[in-house]
């Protein structure tokens, strides 16, 4: 009777069995299907990059670093066993995951090129808006390296940089920072040759030392600014009212050098002095006790008192103290 019972019992366990074999049975394991090639994005190798992944925690797998990224533009080929071995360095058992697919992947880093066109209308734009001449009368020839250049994918800007005492006549060096997505990634010297023309006033007849310079003296003339004399005027109202300390000879520019403002007081002359309070003027006479142009601090006695006193010569003659 007890052999019975017991062969019963084991019957009973073997029916019931099926019941809960299922919830012992072994998880499937992640399946990785290698590329033939494939193109990656960022500077890092992820597994998702190399292969399509599925089953449970696939997302997390796919982020997998393998290897660093080549150079944009360039390729780097991988094998199967060295990715299997960074899945297994993550911590996944060797029996939790299937690899299948090619021995050897290509992997080739997306890329950008941005040509020698591109640069050019880029630093002729960065001038246009710097320089102060007037474009219709300015040569700008821009020299910028032969090669393209290879970027990684994103938003490319040029930012220039140039010498501060450039004054964007005659030949300049720009340095351009190639940035994408606001990061640099290189630099690249420029060279440009800027020959910029105005119009600039010159005797039209021989004016002759001491002669007071009129505008029936003067014509407006174009002349290559990179080749002006020092001193040079640009506006012919700035000679007009002036005196020639030299002879000028028909055809050539005025300069400081060769101009001087009148003297406007003489020593010993007896001046009208303007003195301002608020809107009210008030005027007298003193006598200058030296020479004055425009602009000059004079000292000068009142005729009164005889007390010293300075003053500054304004462009009519007179006087203004404060």
């Amino acid at each position: 009777m007890k052999t019975l019972a017991t062969a019963a019992v084991i019957v009973a366990m073997l029916a019931a069995a099926p019941a809960w074999s299922g919830e012992l049975e072994a998880t499937a394991p992640v399946r990785i299907t290698l590329h033939d090639e494939a193109l990656v994005e960022g500077p890092t190798i992820k597994l998702g990059d190399l292969a399509s992944v599925s089953g449970e925690g696939a997302e997390s797998l796919a982020s997998i670093e393998i290897n660093p990224a080549p150079v944009p533009g360039n390729s780097r080929n991988l094998t199967s066993a060295l990715i299997e071995a960074r899945i297994r360095n993550s911590g996944l058992e060797p029996e939790s995951f299937e690899v299948r697919g090619p021995r050897v992947i290509k992997t080739t880093r997306a890329h950008q090129v941005v040509g020698r066109g591109r640069i050019e209308e880029e630093l002729e734009s960065h001038i246009l808006f710097e320089m102060p001449w007037d474009p219709s009368l300015t040569m700008i020839e821009i020299m910028v390296p032969e090669q393209e250049i290879t970027l990684p994918p994103g938003t490319v800007e040029i930012a220039w940089q140039t010498n501060p005492r450039y004054e964007y006549l005659g030949l300049g060096a720009f340095k351009a920072d190639i940035l994408v997505d606001g990061e640099r990634q290189r630099s690249v010297l420029c060279r440009a040759n800027i020959e910029a023309y105005g119009e600039l006033p010159v005797a039209v007849d021989q004016i002759t030392r001491g002669q007071v310079i009129g505008p029936g003296h003067l014509r407006m003339e174009r002349h290559s600014l990179s080749n002006l004399p020092p001193g040079a005027y640009h506006d012919a109202s700035d000679v007009i009212g002036q005196v020639a300390r030299t002879t000028i000879l028909p055809g050539q520019l005025i300069t400081q050098r060769r101009v001087e403002q009148r003297t406007l007081v003489r020593r010993r002359q007896l001046v009208t002095v303007e003195s301002r309070v608020g809107t009210l003027v008030v005027t007298t006479e003193a006598r200058a006790m030296s020479d004055g142009k425009a602009g000059d601090v004079i000292e000068l006695t009142n005729t009164n008192s005889n007390q010293l006193f300075t003053g500054v010569v304004l462009s009519n003659g007179r006087v203004a103290v404060q």
